[in-house]
């Protein structure tokens, strides 16, 4: 968890902008509070938690190749 405070902290350091930094992974279901030790500013077990905590969300695309004929919108 060093490792991630320090990455955390050279992320922080080094964006131009205001950027959301997310931890997952198996970490997050030790009890550990994550967001104090590490730094970050979300914890999720899953990249659609992680993106809603952000406020962002996931755009649905056509597969490749689907230009999307037949589909109603």
């Amino acid at each position: 968890l060093a490792s991630a405070r320090e990455l955390v902290d050279i992320i922080r350091a080094t964006a131009t902008r205001v950027t959301p930094v997310v931890l997952g992974g198996s970490l997050v279901s030790t009890g550990l509070d994550l967001k104090q030790i590490t730094g970050v500013d979300h914890v999720a077990n899953d990249i659609e938690t992680a993106l809603r905590l952000c406020g962002l969300g996931i755009v649905e695309t056509a597969p490749s190749g689907d230009m999307g004929v037949g589909r109603a919108e």
